[in-house]
């Protein structure tokens, strides 16, 4: 894991007429033990020639590679430090000393390098991951809801609306009566009358539109 951060400052003068550089650099790093962090510190110069001193913080300028627990764990890339394989132990502000030519000095504000122990931000990610599924499984639940509440109201529309035209084509289908006259006549088997006796009935007869 590699944090670097640029920042860009002039020199100045203290009160004393001395001249001083501006440094910065991170202010905090959060890593896991077991790996690397790089700290960067920048500062600006038009001179090319400088030293940059590391050490373990800001109250003495003695170099961290010169310790014993930094050897063969420190790599230094101009006014870069990376160091491997961390443990807990290596919580601590780190500070950057500019030394410039023209008497030009300057100290950055430090850095905190806090380690953490192996798995335990994992953990808090995975713990974050499971806080999100649990959010997105009650907005799709919920989502489900809407979705079915809406298709129980569509079908129930669609029901009344097929039930309302079955209504009206039956109510079309009723079948209406109309009367035909139906003549019986009494017709004797013996001498013919002049005059036929006639009956007039009415019969319903059904019809469908």
């Amino acid at each position: 894991m590699m944090f670097i951060v640029d920042f860009h400052f002039l020199s100045y003068k203290d009160g004393k007429g001395h001249n001083n550089v501006l440094v910065e650099q991170p202010a905090l790093i959060e890593v896991e033990a077991g790996k690397s962090v790089t700290i960067n510190c920048t500062f600006k110069a038009e001179s090319q020639h400088y030293s940059v001193i590391w050490s373990l913080g800001c109250s003495n300028r003695s170099p961290i590679h010169s310790e014993v627990c930094y050897r063969q764990r420190v790599t230094l890339l101009r006014n870069q430090i990376t160091i491997f394989n961390l443990t807990e132990n290596d919580s601590g502000t780190y500070c950057c000393h500019v030394d410039l030519y023209g008497g030009y000095q300057g100290t950055g504000n430090g850095t905190r390098i806090v380690v953490t122990q192996r798995g335990k931000q994992n953990h808090a990610d995975s713990k974050r991951q499971d806080t999100k599924y649990i959010l997105y499984s009650i907005i799709g639940f919920e989502f489900c809801i809407i979705i079915a509440l809406l298709v129980f109201v569509i079908n129930n529309r669609l029901q009344g609306s097929r039930d309302t035209h079955k209504k009206d084509e039956e109510h079309n289908m009723e079948p209406t009566l109309h009367y035909a006259e139906i003549a019986n006549r009494k017709v004797p088997s013996r001498p013919r009358s002049k005059h036929t006796e006639e009956k007039i009935t009415y019969a319903p007869i059904k019809t469908q539109r």
